[in-house]
């Protein structure tokens, strides 16, 4: 019985370690600021979040999948972000299509900006995302 349990117990731990879902992400980061329009100075501590999402065809329409993840990344003292975009999170799931980078600030969403895989499998490195300037 011990030796049974001695070859089932790492067998258990290393399946579990196995199945963790680390994400992949594509070569593609992207970087930009936040400020507030109206004093013109950077938003700090305020939340990026990216949500990467499938989208399905149905009949000619098409529908955005309900399998998304968001990931959340907040800006610097300066308003400053920088983000990486999800391929997948699993090899035996699909690479997500699309990426939306938005805020919610004061019970509004602010959308920075979509992308889809094509354009992010063509980015080698680092581009910029355009300034949003949240109304305060």
């Amino acid at each position: 019985m011990k030796k049974i349990t001695l070859f089932i117990l790492p067998l258990f731990v290393l399946l579990l370690a196995c199945n963790k879902e680390d994400p992949v992400y594509y070569k593609a980061t992207g970087e930009g600021y936040v400020y507030f329009k109206t004093t013109k100075t950077p938003a700090s501590s305020i939340n990026v979040i990216v949500q990467s999402y499938l989208i399905r065809s149905y009949g000619g329409y098409l529908n955005f999948d309900a399998t998304s993840v968001k990931e959340n990344y907040m800006t610097d003292q300066n308003g400053f972000y920088r983000i990486k975009f999800a391929k997948r999170y699993n090899s035996t799931r699909p690479v997500y299509e699309a990426s939306q980078i938005y805020v919610l600030f004061n019970s509004t969403h602010f959308n920075i900006g979509d992308f889809d895989k094509e354009f992010l499998q063509k980015q080698k490195g680092t581009f910029k995302i355009d300034t949003l300037w949240l109304e305060n």
